[in-house]
């Protein structure tokens, strides 16, 4: 019987990049798609302070432009997972976070609210995860999939 494994996604060994609507990032563990809305998604250095072990250092940080459509954003592991896990450090302007095994919906979770958020999540299989945000500088930081 195989064990679970848990790869982590910190974005310290991503290089820095930048996309708009219709582009996605690749990492060793994930894809971020940005599917349509205004702005940029960005691998980028955080502004200060830190909050370390939860969003530090590199982040996936979302820039969009106010008065124009939201940002849809779908993250997906590179293999399916039975956990979901990462945090975040704004609440206000995030749509629920949807769960999908393929084309079937989960979940729909909203966001806890507060200034540092864990979001965490099981299910038998998980293949992404879909969200709509109207926030300028969300960062995103330590995903974790267990598989």
């Amino acid at each position: 019987m195989s064990h679970p494994v848990t790869v982590t996604e910190d974005f310290e060994t991503v290089a820095e990049t930048s996309i708009v609507a219709g582009q996605s990032i690749e990492t060793p563990v994930m894809k971020i798609e940005f599917l349509k809305g205004a702005g940029v998604v960005e691998i980028r250095k955080k502004n200060p302070p830190d909050m370390p072990g939860k969003i530090e250092s590199n982040v996936l940080q979302l820039n969009w432009v106010p008065r124009s459509d939201a940002q849809e954003i779908k993250i997906s592991p590179n293999k399916a997972c039975s956990t979901i896990s990462f945090w975040f450090d704004k609440w206000t302007g995030i749509s629920d976070f949807y769960i999908f095994d393929g084309d079937k919906l989960l979940a729909e979770i909203s966001p806890e609210s507060g200034d540092t958020n864990n979001f965490l999540y099981t299910n038998k299989k998980i293949t992404h995860i879909k969200f709509d945000s109207v926030n300028i500088g969300l960062n995103m930081d330590n995903f974790k999939f267990t598989q």
